[in-house]
């Protein structure tokens, strides 16, 4: 990766050298006002590019970079974790130790190092680098107003806690809401679900089956945000994965977006393939939850770098409304700065 920094007069005069130095496909890593030696301001900009040599590239690089993102966004899987190399630096180490894949930590590590010879420290550089490699979502773009929000994963996800926080929350805020669940095997499920919905004086509601969608449907009517909790599948079991997409045609969710919802306690690498696994069902969303059970972060990012999908929210408990938050670079690079750790060993 080569990183350059460009001062210009303003921001159209800062990408036109971006682009007249790295080409089209440079990335802007960060932008900022600075003061000259004349007291006068400009725009200084620090920008990136995967290119072997510094320059414009040729069109046929860039195509090819351009029909190759157009391909599928999961990138491939090893089949093991190879070890590293004898010179990896301490950060590429750590982020060994997390559980991140060997091709994506030296990535980091790589744009880690290049972008610290401007003057960064590590911390935010790492916070930058997160930046650009995941596709971090606000909570009210992620969770948007007006919307069908269905949530699927594995099971024993957490997918009902996380639907009755988000709820809880919407509710506080005073918008209206309506709970549906698609989990008929559950003993209890539902019941525990209404009495949750009656707590927060609106309605739960149980399709059992799609001829129930067009009578829930009616009733959800106006809603400013309705909740669909699914029934946990094995995610591997493509029997189940088509059963569960079958049922969600059927009530013919055109205005939904999908969540996917993953325990960030889970084997890394069975958690990076979850989203492949369950991309016939479109979601456009990772929701991670138990936060608060693992210090091993390396699945977390490998299947939010690898994915393209969306992340907004993290879970750190089991406590309704409270143990949700906003998951952003910042908060990711600082827990990935620190060496796990069991709850019984010392610091170093």
């Amino acid at each position: 990766m080569h990183i350059k920094r460009f001062t210009a007069n303003n921001m159209t005069d800062a990408l036109a050298l971006v682009k007249q130095a790295l080409g089209d496909d440079a990335v802007i890593l960060a932008n900022r006002r600075v003061e000259g030696e004349n007291g006068e301001s400009h725009i200084e900009v620090t920008a990136a590019t995967d290119s072997v040599s510094e320059g414009a590239q040729s069109s046929s690089s860039v195509a090819q970079k351009a029909e190759h993102a157009q391909q599928k966004t999961f990138e491939k899987i090893p089949d093991n974790f190879p070890k590293l190399e004898h010179d990896a630096s301490d950060l590429q180490k750590l982020l060994d130790k997390h559980g991140i894949l060997p091709n994506i930590s030296k990535r980091i590590d790589n744009a880690v190092k290049a972008l610290a010879e401007t003057g960064f420290d590590d911390l935010d550089t790492l916070d930058m680098v997160l930046g650009k490699m995941i596709t971090f979502e606000a909570p009210a773009k992620a969770v948007a107003k007006g919307k069908y929000h269905v949530f699927i994963g594995p099971t024993g996800a957490g997918k009902s806690t996380t639907v009755c926080k988000l709820a809880a929350h919407k509710k506080i805020d005073r918008h209206s809401i309506a709970l549906i669940t698609l989990d008929n095997q559950k003993i209890g499920g539902f019941e525990q679900m209404a009495i949750f919905a009656s707590a927060l004086k609106e309605e739960a509601y149980l399709m059992k089956a799609a001829e129930d969608w067009a009578e829930i449907e009616q009733a959800a009517q106006g809603k400013d945000y309705v909740f669909i909790d699914t029934p946990g599948i094995n995610v591997f079991n493509t029997a189940q994965v088509s059963a569960l997409k079958k049922r969600l045609e059927a009530i013919g969710l055109q205005n939904a977006t999908v969540h996917l919802v993953l325990p960030a306690s889970l084997n890394p690498l069975e958690m990076a393939a979850m989203p492949a696994a369950l991309a016939a069902l479109h979601p456009s969303t990772i929701l991670f939850t138990k936060f608060d059970e693992t210090t091993y972060l390396g699945g977390l990012t490998n299947v939010a770098i690898t994915s393209g999908l969306k992340v907004c929210y993290v879970t750190d408990g089991t406590s309704v409304p409270d143990d949700i938050v906003e998951l952003d670079a910042s908060m990711l690079a600082e827990k990935l700065m620190r060496k796990p750790r069991l709850p019984w060993e010392r610091e170093a």
